[in-house]
């Protein structure tokens, strides 16, 4: 299904993107690495009788978030950048089909993605080798950089492919990524409203609904689980939800790019019946979120509960009828 015409296309349509991406992804950790040993080297000898240690768990941080956001730049550029100049009305009148068109566009992102991160982890590898450093979580953070930054790749595309535009591409990326634990925090909020020692902070109910919830959840993966939820195991364990989610969405992804009425670029959605659905959803999680806020806010308030209530709505609505409901204009 990857034709050669739409792989030169996307190649000369996304040229810039994808070499920035790529130079970054490949150099970045090897130069650093290499930095972090002549800086090691001209140390004094007391500090040379100890081993240089390169350590791939929290200090490579930066370099994975980074990686995601070339990986959902890439994704947005390709699709809802696309969209926006127009261009697609020039692909469909090739003689190639839709799934031709989504199967060359992911092959050309997943293509530069890991190209990268394997020259990364060639060079990375080559430099601990001649340097003689111990290494710690070197191989495991390279799968699971690969896996997590994939996901983030095939979350945007599918998010691309249900929507008309680049803000609700990338909008909806985000929802989703976050969208396990916002509900589940707004659920367990009210829940504490009608028993309050279900919700305090050393709560072990909330705690371990959280804990559970959080681990399942995109975002999780994507700020490397210990940067804001606490230490992450790099093993197959940890693996297998981020890649079981990029399969789903690149599925989800291919279906909707295949499917969804293209005459409706410029809307939020493409297609117009996830309106309304979209809309009650945000309008239960504001009502939820800024009840429950407002609740423990004023000395748990029943008052204060129907107040924040009614706040919640009206920002739900005005948020839905400026983003869902509002058409952008389109080359």
């Amino acid at each position: 299904m990857v034709r050669k015409g739409l792989l030169q296309i996307e190649w000369q349509q996304q040229k810039w993107p994808l070499i920035v991406s790529f130079l970054f992804i490949c150099f970045y950790l090897p130069i650093n690495l290499f930095m972090d040993y002549k800086s090691w080297q001209t140390q004094t000898d007391v500090y040379k009788s100890i081993n240089f240690i390169a350590s791939f768990d929290g200090r490579v941080s930066f370099y994975l978030l980074v990686t995601v956001a070339f990986a959902v730049t890439i994704a947005i550029s390709q699709i809802g950048g696309e969209r926006a100049k127009g261009n697609f009305d020039y692909y469909l009148t090739l003689p190639y089909s839709r799934g031709e068109m989504f199967v060359s566009k992911a092959v050309v992102g997943i293509l530069t993605l890991l190209s990268g991160i394997i020259l990364s982890y060639s060079l990375t590898g080559m430099i601990l080798l001649f340097s003689n450093a111990h290494s710690v979580f070197f191989h495991p953070f390279f799968g699971y950089l690969s896996i997590v930054v994939l996901m983030a790749y095939a979350l945007t595309i599918a998010a691309g492919s249900l929507t008309g535009n680049v803000f609700a591409q990338g909008l909806t990326a985000f929802s989703v990524a976050i969208l396990p634990v916002l509900l589940t925090f707004v659920v367990a909020m009210n829940i504490g409203v009608l028993n309050e020692r279900l919700f305090r902070t050393d709560s072990f109910y909330l705690e371990r609904i959280m804990e559970q919830v959080v681990s399942y959840s995109p975002i999780f993966y994507i700020f490397y689980g210990g940067i804001a939820f606490g230490p992450i195991n790099m093993d197959f364990v940890s693996l297998w939800v981020p890649a079981l989610y990029m399969i789903l969405f690149f599925i989800i992804g291919y279906l909707a790019f295949v499917k969804q009425p293209y005459e409706r670029k410029g809307n939020f959605f493409l297609l117009k019946q996830l309106n309304r659905p979209v809309q009650l959803l945000v309008i239960i999680v504001a009502v939820l979120g800024f009840s429950g806020f407002v609740f423990f806010s004023s000395n748990h308030s029943f008052g204060g509960y129907l107040i924040g209530a009614v706040i919640g709505a009206v920002i739900g609505l005005l948020i839905t009828k400026f983003t869902i409901f509002k058409k952008t204009k389109q080359a």
